[in-house]
């Protein structure tokens, strides 16, 4: 560091073009393009609440966001076309990947919110909601990222958190010797999931996102038989098996939680609570989202490797003074 701050203090104390040629084209920087400018989203919502009675209420709600700007990588050392190679190599010899951030994908989400709200004889309280959403992506998810073919960019699709319904029921209610009983149903689409070849389709030196012709950034949304046809005929290419169409159903969250509590009033306001509470009552298997192989010429391509806790019961005692 006998240089430091200078620029040669970094590659020990030669110039930046010295140091890039000993490196005979295996350096690969990351920088961030000229063009750089901070993402941005706009966000708007419209809604209406009517109060039904005294006690039921109805919320309405319209959100729509749109983002825009937001970053990702770009290899700016490419040919103009073909796989990289010693017949057709890269503009700057010095370098290899030179990895761009950059500001080129965009977000869309719109979604559909209700919401009653609602107490009656024996429900001290009640909630019904429901949303309809769609989350979409023109670009990547990460700002390192590589799109799949970078000179020929098709990303455009559902987003890894794209959740089409979004159910919850909940209620609580007092029963005699001051015993309170609390549940909540929950029940949630399963979102779309990330697929890739696994190998360099465009020959920009890049495994990343590269997919066959025609076949959508995440699957399980729509065009299953489309989709399914296109990862098979590659597998088949391969020379692997076919995988069956349940592996593009998408897998739905649900569950079941409740709780009983009791308590036991003592002097003044001090008192002892009693509760049992059970997760995912009905055992429902939940798989991770995220955790599938996305390599369409993997062997355990889309296997479910991974589930979220099974059912869960706990008892505890609160003393509140």
């Amino acid at each position: 560091l006998q240089h430091f701050p200078a620029i040669p203090a970094v590659p020990g104390g030669q110039s930046v073009d010295a140091f890039a040629a000993s490196t005979r084209g295996s350096l690969s920087p990351f920088i961030v393009g000229n063009d750089y400018v901070l993402p941005y989203g706009l966000n708007t919502t419209y809604g209406v609440g009517w109060q039904i009675s005294p006690t039921t209420s109805l919320d309405i709600d319209y959100v729509h966001d749109y983002g825009t700007r937001q970053l990702g990588g770009t290899d700016r050392n490419l040919p103009p076309s073909g796989p990289v190679g010693p017949g057709n190599p890269r503009p700057s010899s010095s370098f290899g990947v030179v990895s761009v951030m950059e500001n080129f994908t965009q977000t869309w989400y719109d979604a559909l919110e209700t919401q009653l709200r609602t107490r009656f004889r024996g429900v001290d309280q009640m909630l019904v909601s429901y949303t309809l959403s769609r989350s979409y992506r023109d670009g990547v998810n990460f700002f390192g990222t590589f799109r799949g073919t970078q000179r020929t960019p098709d990303e455009r699709g559902y987003n890894d958190t794209d959740q089409r319904h979004n159910v919850t029921f909940s209620a609580a209610t007092t029963l005699p010797r001051q015993i309170q009983l609390s549940g909540i149903v929950k029940a949630v689409s399963g979102s779309p999931m990330l697929v890739q070849a696994a190998f360099d389709i465009d020959g920009d030196g890049s495994i990343t996102n590269d997919r066959p012709a025609g076949l959508p950034t995440r699957v399980g949304r729509e065009k299953n038989d489309e989709s399914l046809r296109i990862i098979n005929d590659l597998r088949v290419a391969r020379g692997l098996p076919p995988v069956a169409e349940s592996l593009l159903d998408l897998d739905s969250f649900v569950s079941v939680d409740l709780r009983v509590m009791k308590v036991l009033p003592l002097k003044a306001d001090n008192r002892i609570e009693l509760f049992l509470e059970a997760y995912n009552v009905t055992n429902h298997v939940n798989f991770q989202p995220f955790t599938v192989n996305p390599n369409i010429i993997a062997g355990d391509f889309l296997i479910r490797n991974s589930a979220r806790d099974a059912r869960q019961i706990q008892w505890g005692v609160r003393y509140a003074f």
